[in-house]
This record gives structure tokens, sequence and C-alpha cells, in this order.
């Protein structure tokens, strides 16, 4: 989104020079390139982390994050200072423009890993965090929010198309070919890629099945008992979990609707609680479900963008539900008594799992 330097940068100067979009359009592209070529997904998780709590958030001044985003903005602009303290919204702006770019390239292909993590960690970060009141601010995040949500669209409809299996197969004449070896070494290749076709059917109907059945039993599978019998804390974490459990990555558009009619399952799902509430009524076989995943956690390291799976870590840990109300509030930006129904903390609960998930299988999980 580099076309949106100069309305994104609005959060730093409500009227900037045209010298000024200049500059930072030419160090916003240098950080895109910067992003692609980063060696790790640290860099970019930090920056998700910053653009949507802030980059005065647990950020340190030589943190990877900050100084790869100072090292673009400087290297057109020697006049940025280095200070994050002064310029933590700079920072903001540079990276969200950056990473806005990359999950809206290429419209017209799947998206490649960095766009598809980048997009499912702004949603998850933006989740149920309130938006800020500052008019330019919020509208930044509101469109980053579409734009994820259109990439993560694009991605799981691309993995859904149905194909008409065997096609292929139908086709080859073998007795049309001068040369037998090469019909049969044809033939061979069509099978293979029937049966991989059927492979591909087979798992999105597996993914269907799985969650109409989980739907129409109304049971947890973690506790065996029933969501309409779980406390609606603890009823808003678990399905939300099991349900992203089920789904294939990215999941599907309608999976929302999936959460929500699992949730609505419990009593009093429309009653808005504060996060501390909801969490207490939360167990140790809960907390298990966003256990940390191969090659690292998500909600322990960047407890900015999976908030719940912080807190479950955080209580795994402690084996109590007390105690982490500072801490989280310092962590992630957000104060645990704001109220939320558990439609959203359900939502929230999905979003989480499905991005450690994804995170997972980039690291080889």
């Amino acid at each position: 989104m580099v076309n949106r330097t100069l309305e994104w940068h609005r959060i730093v100067n409500a009227k900037p020079s045209p010298d000024t979009i200049d500059r930072r359009t030419a160090a916003i592209t240098d950080l895109v390139k910067a992003y692609d070529e980063a060696t790790d997904w640290e860099v970019i998780l930090q920056s998700v982390a910053g653009v949507v709590a802030g980059f005065e958030k647990n950020h340190s001044q030589d943190s990877s994050a900050v100084g790869l985003v100072f090292r673009s903005l400087q290297g057109k602009d020697s006049t940025v200072p280095q200070d994050l303290t002064d310029n933590a919204l700079e920072l903001r702006a540079a990276a969200a423009t950056a990473l806005g770019e990359i999950i809206s390239r290429s419209p017209d292909k799947y998206p490649d890993s960095t766009a598809l993590l980048v997009a499912i960690t702004f949603q998850t970060g933006l989740g149920i965090r309130p938006r800020p009141k500052e008019r330019h601010l919020k509208a930044m995040l509101d469109e980053l929010d579409q734009a994820s949500r259109s990439t993560l669209q694009r991605a799981q409809k691309m993995i859904r198309q149905r194909t008409p299996s065997g096609k292929k197969i139908l086709s080859i004449d073998e007795n049309a070919a001068a040369d037998p070896a090469a019909a049969i070494k044809n033939l061979t290749k069509a099978a293979k890629e029937m049966a991989s076709e059927f492979a591909n059917q087979s798992s999105l109907d597996r993914e269907e099945l799985d969650i109409l059945w989980w739907l129409f039993s109304g049971a947890s599978t973690t506790s065996g008992l029933s969501v309409n019998d779980l406390a609606a804390g603890k009823a808003a974490l678990v399905v939300g979990a099991e349900i992203a459990n089920m789904c294939l990555l990215p999941p599907p558009n309608n999976a929302n609707a999936f959460v929500r009619r699992g949730i609505s399952l419990t009593k009093n799902p429309d009653a808005k609680r504060s996060l501390e509430k909801i969490i207490a009524e939360t167990d140790s076989a809960t907390w298990a479900l966003f256990d940390a995943e191969a090659d690292g956690s998500l909600g322990e390291d960047y407890p900015a963008i999976c908030t719940l799976s912080w807190v479950c870590a955080k209580l795994k840990s402690s084996a109590v539900t007390t105690g982490w109300l500072p801490e989280f509030s310092a962590k992630t930006g957000l104060d645990a008594s704001q109220s939320f129904d558990a439609f959203a903390v359900a939502e929230q609960a999905f979003k989480e799992r499905i991005a450690q998930r994804l995170y997972s299988s980039m690291n080889g999980g």
C-alpha cells in the first residue's frame, strides 16, 4: 500500500510536504524489500505488533524491527530522529504502509507465506483491541484490517476451488501414441494428478463434515461436555480453538459463522463481562488448547498479537487464574477490565489458534 503513504503518514503529520511524502515513499519501498529479505519471522512479527499496539509498547530502541524501520527511513531522510520515544508514530506509519503493501500486492495470485502470516496476525492483533480515537490512526488500522481480510479470503477461495477429478486421465487414448512407453508415462502422470485431486477434495469434504458434526453434537472434544454445560468464559475459548483446529489453512470465509453458531449453544452468550472474569472461568484443559507450537509461541513471544494465548501461557506456568493483570496490561496495551461478550472472545480465540497453526506450519511444525 505504498499508494497510501500520504494518507497514512497523516498519523504523524496532518499536512506533510510533498518532499516528505516522496522521501517516505522511497523509504517504504526499501522497507518492503527488507521485509522480503528477512531471514526469520521475528522482525516481521515485531513490526505487526508495533503497528497494532504501537511501537512504544514492548519495543526497545535496539529491537530488530525498530532498527530495520529506522534504517529504511534514515536512508532516505537523514533528519529523521532515531529516538523511539519521540518517533513511535513515524515507525508505525512506515511499518503499516510497508506491511500493507506486502499483503495487497499480486491480487490475482495466491498470497506468499509472508503475506499470509502478516494478514492473519493483523486480523488477530486487531481482533478485540479497541480502535484508537485519533481519526487518521483509526482509518489506517481499519484499512489494514480490511486488506488482511481480503487477502485471506483470496487465499481460502483458491485452495477450496472444486476441480473435476480425472478429467485429464479420461482424455488419454492409450492406443493413440506411436510410442507405448510415452502413453504409459502420460497415463501415470495423469493418474497421480487425479489422486492428488481426490485427496484435496477429500480434505475439503472432511473439513466441512467435521465442523458440521461438531456443531450438531454441541459437545466439546476437549472436555466431552456439552457447550451448554460450560461456563461462558471456558466455552468461548474452547469453541474458538476447537473449530479452528478443524479448519484447513487459511480458514473458510464462513468460519466466523461457525464460531458464532457454536458459542450460541452456551448460556447467555450476549452478556458482556470483563476479560478478567471470562478468564477466571477457564481451567488448565482450556489453557492447553493454546500451548506453544513448534519453534516458538506467538502468544508468549508476541502478546500484543495473541492476547488470549499469552494469558493461557501465563496461567499454565503459574497454575492459577490470578496475578496476571498488571503484566497483561503492560505487555498487550489492553485493559483486562474491558467488557466483551462470549461471541467476541470466541472469535478472538479462533483467530489466535489459526495464527498459531499457520506460524507453526511455517516453522516446520
